[in-house]
């Protein structure tokens, strides 16, 4: 499928998923209270996405926003707090989980957890040594990303690991050309973006899976480029026009305290 093909696909899913989920909520809090602690964490990612971010796609695409964007933070902090418990060796652990919250916490701005994350990352890297690199090739660009941003730094970054004509790489040397040079690879990054979510023709290469349709490493990107002086115009592209792009992180009113699943997971000692 060409990749407004796979958008309207993916949107029409989120219109009719299920937005009732308090029956799966209670089936979750029953398998976390009888798993063995080896297994507890993975309880975080299990269902994820038909228990939060499927809901949360619904919402904001109805203009629920408040609970769209509360429903997000909640997949955000789960995900966060599963690369922390996880075995960084463990073979159910991808690299998807470690860029999804690198990305999505930059925009909720919780640098803490966003730190954390690429540490964590950084550590997966030593670990897997020859094959740090290997798929979902957003979390090198994000990780660039953040190093122009935060540290203004411009040279030996993780996109070197990339081909030399992979769309990060190219976007990752070109990100001081003018919009007319630049905008032509944003856009073809957003083709990337849902080329490579669940409805990939080839499976092997999903990059989204968890916020699908949340261009969160292009919205870093803009990010970036705002603080190097650039002025970003609307980017003519389906996936860029969403209610899913306008993150409004500020209507969230998610609180980790009150949050049934997540407690009885953190404060799991078997």
């Amino acid at each position: 499928m060409k990749p407004n093909q796979i958008l309207k696909k993916k949107i029409q899913f989120f219109l009719e998923a299920p937005t009732d989920i308090t029956t799966a909520e209670q089936e979750k809090i029953e398998n976390i209270r009888s798993a063995d602690k080896s297994t507890v964490a993975n309880e975080l990612t299990f269902g994820i996405g038909q228990l939060i971010l499927a809901p949360a796609h619904n919402f904001v695409l109805n203009n629920r926003t408040a609970e769209g964007w509360t429903n997000f933070e909640r997949g955000l902090v789960w995900l966060s707090y599963y690369i922390k418990k996880a075995n960084p060796t463990s073979f159910s652990l991808g690299d998807e989980p470690f860029a999804a919250v690198i990305g999505m916490s930059w925009l909720y701005d919780k640098k803490e957890m966003t730190d954390n994350a690429l540490e964590l990352l950084k550590r997966r890297w030593v670990l897997k040594k020859e094959k740090a690199h290997e798929y979902v090739n957003h979390k090198e660009f994000l990780a660039s990303l953040y190093e122009i941003y935060f540290n203004n730094n411009q040279s030996g970054l993780p996109v070197d690991s990339l081909k030399d004509n992979h769309i990060y790489k190219r976007l990752i040397s070109e990100i001081n050309s003018p919009n007319d040079q630049y905008i032509p690879l944003i856009k073809e990054a957003c083709d990337y973006h849902l080329l490579h979510t669940t409805l990939s023709a080839d499976r092997s290469f999903i990059e989204f899976s968890y916020f699908e349709l949340i261009p969160y490493e292009i919205l870093c990107l803009l990010k970036t480029r705002e603080k190097l002086g650039f002025v970003t115009p609307p980017i003519d592209h389906d996936l860029m026009k969403t209610s899913l792009a306008q993150v409004q992180a500020n209507t969230s009113t998610y609180n980790p305290e009150t949050d049934e699943v997540l407690k009885l997971i953190v404060g799991n000692r078997r």
